[in-house]
């Protein structure tokens, strides 16, 4: 189901003041963290602590994560694992601030987007969230999670952006003005379709689900022209490399209806598409797991789930560590 908590550009369904505090009570949490390692037997520092805690229901609620992730990151031990040696007062000190660093940098990407995407953005969505919008001229455009587009609709051309995640459009008709979706150097012009498009690491997929579609990629060498037809599938790397493929037309833009339709790609790349419905942080640790081969139909309303089941099939190791980082290796 669409909701329609997205934004355009200067919010999110969580606002900016939020988000803001939410990530300033965690950086506080892992800095009380540090001092209360260092001086564990400094009553005033624990005084002022327990008024910071008991000052905003935001400190306790951070307090809480950052503990569990200390103690998560603190039970893998340094080098050494194994001696019956003790390590002295300063050297777990030193683990603590390593781990406390280590989660504040995870807490970082969790709650800080990325700057200069949102800076150009007219629409752009947050973690498993979906939005539609409706632009001037007719069209219906749905942004999949942590997706981001810039609009610009002139009297003779209209253009998007876009700029981060995947989309997909329902272009109104109108043969005086081409509708063109820019992906870097690979673009896709329509007069009236429907199809979804993916930036990716390495190019953009386009998957058309109705109509007439022209994808090219006019700087590469030698340039690129396509022309889809419904339940066609292309992908273009930024090279200009293209790979075709074939899909239900019903299958185009899955996510959509909650469903993640995977047909013969990567663990690495399913996981890829899993992370923006997931609110944490998804490790995969086994290089050879991550070229694994994996088919199937999978819940974007339950990543986690999604996950296990990926991992049953490959016999690997699903951990989930704290209620916002999950870690796979091979079995």
């Amino acid at each position: 189901m669409v909701q329609t908590g997205g934004r355009a550009i200067g919010g999110h369904s969580m606002t900016g003041e939020a988000k803001a505090e939410q990530e300033r009570a965690s950086h506080e949490a892992t800095d009380w963290l540090i001092l209360l390692q260092e001086e564990p037997e400094d009553a005033d520092l624990r005084h002022r602590f327990q008024a910071w805690l008991k000052a905003d229901p935001a400190h306790k609620a951070a307090w809480a994560t950052t503990q569990r992730t200390a103690d998560a990151i603190a039970a893998v031990r340094p080098s050494g694992v194994g001696r019956s040696v003790v390590p002295d007062t300063r050297d777990r000190t030193r683990w603590t601030v390593a781990a406390a660093a280590a989660m504040a940098a995870c807490l970082a990407i969790l709650l800080v987007p990325d700057l200069a995407v949102h800076i150009q953005a007219d629409h752009a969505t947050a973690t498993a969230e979906t939005h539609a919008v409706d632009l001037a001229d007719g069209t219906r455009v749905v942004l999949a999670p942590e997706s981001a587009i810039a609009v610009a609709l002139q009297p003779d051309t209209r253009r998007v952006r876009l700029l981060a995640g995947e989309a997909f459009f329902e272009v109104s008709p109108d043969p005086d003005r081409p509708f063109r979706v820019d992906v870097r150097d690979v673009s896709a012009t329509v007069l009236g379709t429907a199809f979804n498009i993916r930036r990716e690491d390495g190019g953009a997929s386009v998957a058309l689900a109705e109509g007439r579609l022209e994808v090219a990629h006019t700087t590469a060498r030698p340039p690129v022209s396509e022309t889809l037809r419904p339940g066609q599938v292309v992908r273009v790397s930024w090279a200009g490399a293209v790979v075709r493929g074939e899909r239900a037309p019903d299958d185009i833009a899955a996510w959509r209806a909650g469903r993640l339709v995977v047909n013969d790609e990567t663990v690495a790349a399913v996981i890829d598409r899993l992370r923006p419905h997931y609110r944490g942080v998804i490790l995969l640790a086994d290089g050879d797991l991550a070229g694994r081969s994996v088919t199937g139909v999978y819940s974007l309303a339950d990543p986690l789930a999604a996950l296990r089941t990926i991992g049953q099939t490959h016999r690997a190791k699903v951990r989930r560590i704290t209620p916002w980082m999950v870690v796979i290796s091979d079995g």
